[in-house]
């Protein structure tokens, strides 16, 4: 990997190029130079996941370039935006013989966390997708491309499933059975986001589609967030998805993938934590629609995640990285399970998001 660095405008020579990171899709290198000292981010992107690389690193640049400009205006809750490092050529993305790689300038100082360990944690973290979400509010999401077409199109998420049900072979089919009826079952409720967004009174906005609480850098003392990172499903959509995509990863007492259903539980503090920092971020861009749609946006988003695990599984494990047989649909039971528990709470959620915004609205 040294050689594909090189072709990079970096400060200093590599000298050390190592894996870095647990991320799913892409390959993530660390890159450490001398002369100066200076250490990269190097990633080689997921051409089967992403099919229009160019338009990914177009809406990557153009959001990044945006960001920097708010932050010069505006006090943001999060310390610094990532740096896209150019090649020597001055483009925003490397196509090599051994794939498409990007350089980000590395973040030092800084940590991620795999589970919140507090109401703290989950409340830094609300702020800072939220600071996130309003710095893009004055940015034209229509005029980014849909480098996932329909990411979140719920109801073609579920159509997925169906057609991975009927296709399936046997074996997996089987151990998946009580998984996909279940889910199947929620499939009325699946277009509501859809829905808002198609009648207009959702309003189309630039949204992050991965805001889960290791897609952002804490600094090392835990006091604050120094970054967000991970801007490949930067795309137009609702901030219904990241709200909630941010609920089912962070309020889930087990990791995403844990094998042992005893180990799940919703809890309650951790929502209403990050729901205060979310919504406090965003008091004056957010609707009273979009406020309404929040809880929702929780149910749908684990939903959602459930049943692209199981459709994995079911097809051969052909998008999701594995680690162990049955990884995907440990993951899928995980986070149906999950998401039958915050339905349970569903009551609960509702008043505890009204009492916030009661609370930020009149302070």
């Amino acid at each position: 990997m040294k050689p594909i660095a090189r072709l990079f405008n970096i400060e200093g020579t590599p000298v050390h190029v190592t894996r870095y990171g647990e991320g799913h899709i892409n390959d993530t290198y660390l890159v450490t130079c001398r002369n100066p000292g200076r250490r990269y981010i190097l990633q080689r992107i997921n051409d089967r996941v992403f099919k229009d690389i160019d338009g990914l690193m177009d809406n990557y640049a153009r959001v990044t370039d945006h960001l920097r400009m708010v932050r010069d205006t505006t006090t943001s809750n999060v310390d610094t935006v990532l740096e896209l490092i150019r090649t020597t050529r001055g483009d925003v993305c490397l196509h090599h013989e051994l794939g498409h790689f990007r350089m980000l300038g590395f973040i030092s100082d800084s940590v991620t966390l795999q589970k919140a360990t507090s109401p703290h944690i989950m409340e830094l973290s609300g702020e800072a997708f939220g600071d996130f979400q309003n710095m893009l509010a004055t940015f034209d999401a229509s005029s980014l491309g849909e480098t996932i077409k329909d990411f979140h199109h719920t109801p073609k998420r579920v159509h997925a499933l169906k057609e991975a049900i009927r296709k399936s072979p046997k074996d997996r089919l089987d151990k998946a059975t009580h998984l996909f009826e279940d889910a199947l079952s929620y499939e009325q409720k699946a277009s509501v986001i859809q829905d808002a967004l198609i009648d207009g009174t959702v309003p189309l906005r630039v949204t992050h589609n991965d805001t889960k609480l290791n897609n952002l850098l804490f600094r090392e003392d835990l006091s604050g967030v120094a970054c967000v990172i991970d801007l490949d499903t930067i795309m137009p959509g609702s901030m219904l998805y990241d709200f909630g995509d941010a609920i089912r990863f962070g309020c889930n007492h087990a990791v995403e993938d844990d094998p042992d259903n005893d180990h799940i539980a919703f809890d309650l503090s951790l929502f209403e934590a990050y729901s205060r920092g979310f919504m406090r971020a965003l008091r004056h861009a957010m609707t009273e629609r979009e406020k309404n749609l929040l809880v929702d946006g929780a149910f749908l988003m684990t939903y959602e995640v459930g049943i692209r695990f199981l459709t994995d599984y079911l097809e051969g494990d052909v998008y999701f990285r594995t680690s162990r047989p049955g990884h995907n649909l440990d993951r899928a039971t995980n986070q149906l399970t999950l998401h039958r528990m915050m339905r349970d709470k569903e009551a609960d959620m509702r008043k505890t998001i009204d009492r916030l915004w009661k609370e930020i609205r009149d302070a």
